[in-house]
């Protein structure tokens, strides 16, 4: 057996078999295991959270207090042409003045492999799921309390032609299944996505990269086939780094989206824009535009709408133990009237998010560290019952060992 599949073999009897049964290894196994445990980090946080408008409502807001509880697992092997990932966060928290409780669970794998110098494969696997609860919560365009599962593998496959040309192939497929029987004609759906991309690089100086590729995407709703959709978006764009300031990315894309039944055709042009600083190891800088990006709608009376979001991410390291992080995002959110599905009221409607998140991390010692943090959540709407203003305050403990 190769010694990259021995590893892995044995990570997995480590973790599904030895705590629970026992394991009795020889000699190589034994060292092979204490290596194995050496590359698995455990991450507990506790964190108190308050919430002045745990419902997500307009009227009649309910504060609360909440713990919250969380477990990770993450192990990676590597070596010269492999490298694994595994991960798993469970999460339990309880909102003590509802009495109720949430758990959620992720995991997923990654898997990377270059049998040659040119040419190189990955395989992906995401799960989240999230117990269902009347706690509200956000999901796509929707404001809800539901649970959910989620299922994505992806897989791609990567090829030098030759120094600085690259080709790039990735597909994947999706699956959003909600446990709220009132809402799986809306929101559950399946997604195949593929994406085919050239780049190549016009100058080694300033890294001016120039790149053009294909995005095919289909989605479908299990009882309502007006919503389903296929769409087919050629693109082209630019990469440029500036030297000891910066890497910039703009892309175009022309979308062209069949809709099965109710709806034409539509032909639709987006953008999007990003700009990283790299000036500097402390303070790291990130922007990014998206403009009129069509996206599926999970809402019985729309097929899709048109998403323009902004954000911008700040981190600042303000000594070797403390760093300070800002987060602020602003999307805007178009329903068209052409857009509508049978039997709803022909008129468009926007939504108007923002979101601002601060953080305040500072390290207690080696393994240990705070955090202190506020979000601020805004949301204008001209659906019914979903706007609403959200304020959260919270101290989190983390140990990693």
């Amino acid at each position: 057996m190769n010694k990259f599949l021995r590893k892995f073999f044995v990570a997995l009897v480590i973790v599904f078999i030895f705590v629970q049964v026992g394991f009795t290894a020889n000699e190589e196994d034994a060292k092979l295991i204490k290596k194995i445990l050496k590359d698995i980090q455990l991450t507990t946080r506790v964190k108190v959270e308050y919430d002045d408008n745990v419902f997500l409502v307009e009227d009649n807001e309910e504060s609360v207090v909440k713990e919250v509880l969380s477990q990770s697992f993450l192990y990676r092997l590597i070596n010269d042409k492999s490298f694994f990932r595994w991960n798993y966060t469970g999460q339990f928290a309880y909102y003590n003045d509802e009495t109720t409780s949430v758990t959620s669970h992720s995991t997923g794998f990654m898997y990377s492999y270059r049998p040659l110098k040119k040419l190189a494969f990955g395989l992906q696997y995401d799960y989240n799921w999230l117990k269902d609860s009347k706690i509200t919560s956000t999901i796509g365009d929707r404001v809800v309390d539901l649970g959910y599962h989620h299922h994505r593998p992806e897989v791609e496959i990567k090829y030098e032609i030759q120094p600085r040309t690259n080709i790039r192939v990735n597909a994947g497929v999706e699956d959003l299944d909600v446990t709220d029987a009132d809402s799986d004609d809306f929101i559950d759906n399946k997604k195949r996505t593929a994406t085919l991309e050239v780049n190549h690089i016009f100058t080694d100086l300033d890294k001016l990269m120039g790149f053009a590729g294909m995005d095919f995407r289909q989605i479908t709703f299990p009882q309502i086939s007006q919503k389903a959709s296929t769409a087919y978006r050629p693109y082209i764009g630019i990469s440029k780094t500036f030297s000891g300031i910066g890497i910039w990315r703009s892309e175009v894309g022309f979308d062209h989206i069949n809709m099965d039944e109710l709806n034409s055709d539509d032909d639709n042009i987006d953008f999007k824009l990003s700009f990283e600083t790299i000036f500097s190891l402390y303070t790291k800088l990130r922007f990014s535009l998206n403009g009129n990006v069509k996206k599926s709608s999970l809402r019985s009376d729309y097929t899709q709408y048109a998403a323009n979001i902004a954000k911008m991410n700040i981190s600042h390291a303000v000594s070797q133990k403390t760093s300070i992080f800002v987060d602020y995002s602003f999307e805007k959110q178009h329903f068209e009237s052409s857009d509508f599905t049978i039997g709803s009221e022909r008129i468009d409607r926007q939504t108007y998010i923002q979101r601002l998140n601060l953080t305040l991390n500072h390290k207690l010692r080696k393994g240990l560290s705070v955090d202190y943090q506020y979000g601020y959540t805004k949301r204008d709407s001209d659906f019914a019952r979903e706007g609403y203003t959200d304020n959260k305050f919270s101290i989190a403990l983390t140990a990693r060992y």
